[in-house]
């Protein structure tokens, strides 16, 4: 009769581990190899780095997203959902069922302005301005306005300025939106606000202006550069095919007429008493007051202050100072 092993605990463990140790082993080997082959290919065709840089790039917005205020809606969007999933508390069962495209949208952009701690929109006009086009354009004050409008949570409007001007249009059109708002409007400006910037403000219920910024540059300028004597060393020779008599109207590749330089002068006197008219109105000036400071120059903000151009000297300080005491409760404002 055959002796009957005894069982040992011990022998069983180390047993058991020496098997899973070579499984493990053998697991690790299949996968390295397959990870390795895997990189090769995707090295071969260029993805591997298209891969490490998405995987870099991802983490760095992601970085930058938690370091910024978070001021843009559609940090809190989400993607919308498949027709068959939920949406606003209800099945979808059938694709046959699904709801209009707008209303995809309206379960997840029906955040307001206050929902980010948020009570004052900043804008800002910078650089040159365009009607769409430039570092500021009227059209995207106008989207960010209509975006925004209607929401109870925004209790002022700050408008940062530091921009030498641009196009008169987009300059009259800011302003225009800018009065056409139900809440405070402030203006701070920094460095510069100059012509076409500065009638983008005129509007505001205050202007601020920093101890060192410039204001002003009541004026309207066509640059104008003839070539002609350059083309004329370099051998270029201007000839044109054309149907009106003005239709190279300053073209630098001839000289002005003396007409030409008379319909272009009427275009931008033209513009010109606008600005000195629309100065005259929301700065509660004479239009002659106006007229004597329209000569184009700038000043420093305690002069601009003197003749009426601005309300008040100061800087960031100054300007949360008068928020708060404007709107009733501490200001935070979310730039768009």
């Amino acid at each position: 009769m055959k002796k009957q092993q005894s069982f040992a605990p011990s022998a069983y463990i180390k047993a058991v581990k020496k098997g899973r140790e070579q499984l493990f082993r053998k697991s690790l080997i299949g996968v390295s190899g397959m990870a390795m082959l895997f990189i090769g290919i995707m090295s071969t065709s260029g993805y591997a780095d298209y891969f490490v840089a998405q995987s870099a790039a991802a983490k760095g917005y992601e970085a930058a997203r938690e370091a910024v205020l978070p001021s843009f809606k559609s940090y809190r969007l989400e993607p919308v959902p498949d027709p068959r999933e939920q949406l606003n508390g209800d099945i979808v069962e059938s694709v046959d069922e699904t709801p209009a495209e707008d209303s995809y949208y309206e379960a997840y952009t029906d955040y307001s302005f206050g929902d980010y701690g948020c009570n004052v929109l900043g804008l800002t006009v910078s650089g040159d301005i365009g009607t769409d086009y430039g570092y500021t354009s009227a059209n995207y004050i106008r989207d960010t306005l209509d975006y925004y409008k209607g929401d109870e949570s925004i209790k002022a409007i700050l408008v940062e300025v530091d921009s030498g001007g641009g196009s008169p249009v987009a300059g009259d059109e800011i302003k225009t939106m800018l009065e056409e708002q139900t809440v405070p409007v402030i203006a701070q400006v920094r460095e510069l606000a100059a012509s076409a910037a500065y009638l983008s403000i005129l509007s505001a219920d205050r202007i601020f202006a920093h101890r060192y910024g410039s204001i002003g540059s009541i004026g309207v300028i066509i640059p104008y550069y003839d070539y002609t004597e350059y083309n004329h060393k370099e051998g270029i020779k201007y000839d044109p095919i054309k149907t009106g008599e003005y239709k190279d109207i300053a073209n630098g590749e001839r000289p002005l007429t003396k007409e030409e330089r008379q319909i272009l002068q009427e275009e931008i006197d033209f513009v010109y008493e606008g600005f000195i008219a629309d100065v005259a109105k929301y700065r509660g000036m004479s239009v002659e007051k106006v007229r004597e400071l329209a000569d184009g120059k700038t000043w420093l903000a305690a002069k601009a202050m003197e003749e009426g151009l601005i309300d008040e000297v100061g800087g960031r300080p100054e300007v949360t100072a008068h928020l708060r005491e404007t709107i009733g409760e501490e200001p935070v404002v979310c730039w768009q």
